[in-house]
């Protein structure tokens, strides 16, 4: 039997050669193709958007307006026969009713506008009504009793029928000059009087002369003055200009005191 040849050396090797793995075929990924490039939640319901609440809103629930206290008292009856001078306001607003004093609230400018202009000779506050009528003969009243937030909360028609009554109220003390704190009070007094809206070009703030209608003395012997609001809130006319106003008010209170003396 013939020998078999001897392996070389470089087939020996060829033996231990490493052989490459075969390709791989490539598949579809489900993490990196096309149809799942979207990263979906772990959740199977789908995420809602949620809504943006509205403005004046939180979280749906509305921001509504403190509702007033509707047990709120009026303010007590500052009134005297023989008063040089009565002041009439809207109604009494929610500080006023609960401190119990007129213009309680500390945006108003009643009692700076007061002093200021000389109808009184010293700095007073709320808390100095009480003492007016003795003090100088000044008294105080309001248009409608029942106290609100602001004049907004007033209804047109409760404002109109508390005309009559304030009428009555003041010919029973007969003041001599009825100061109205408020140009929509005199506005609802004209219209309950004449059935008309006040007429914007006939209007003069301060004394009122030539009216053609009467209001608490048939013989107009009281005065009746009409003065823009001291709330905080009514921003229609400077400050200088309402305080000039006040001085002509004082004017005509001196000149009344000095009548009242003559007649002593």
């Amino acid at each position: 039997m013939p020998d078999k040849p001897l392996p070389s050396f470089n087939g020996r090797l060829n033996k231990f050669k490493h052989k490459p793995s075969p390709p791989i075929t490539p598949t579809t990924n489900p993490v990196t193709s096309a149809a799942a490039t979207t990263i979906r939640p772990k959740s199977n319901h789908a995420r809602v958007a949620k809504p943006v609440p509205a403005k004046g809103t939180t979280r749906g629930v509305s921001k509504k307006k403190n509702t007033p206290p509707t047990d709120l008292p009026p303010l007590p009856l500052m009134l005297e026969p023989g008063l040089v001078c009565v002041f009439i306001g809207f109604n009494p607003g929610i500080q006023s009713s609960l401190q119990g004093h007129f213009y309680a609230h500390r945006s108003n400018l009643f009692w700076k506008m007061i002093y200021e202009s000389g109808c009184v000779n010293e700095p007073l506050t709320c808390y100095d009504d009480r003492s007016m009528i003795e003090r100088y003969r000044y008294g105080f009243h309001d248009l409608v009793l029942r106290p609100t937030r602001g004049i907004d909360d007033l209804d047109r028609a409760e404002m109109l029928d508390n005309v009559p009554r304030l009428e009555r109220t003041l010919q029973t003390y007969a003041p001599a000059i009825v100061c109205f704190v408020g140009k929509g009070i005199w506005e609802k007094i004209y219209k309950n009087k004449t059935g008309r809206n006040l007429p914007k070009d006939g209007f003069t703030w301060g004394l009122q002369k030539n009216m053609d209608f009467t209001f608490i003395s048939k013989d107009r012997s009281t005065k009746l003055f009409v003065m823009p609001s001291t709330s905080g809130l009514a921003a229609g006319m400077s400050r200088e200009h309402k305080l000039a106003l006040w001085k002509e008010l004082a004017s005509i209170i001196t000149q009344e005191r000095e009548a009242q003396k003559e007649k002593e």
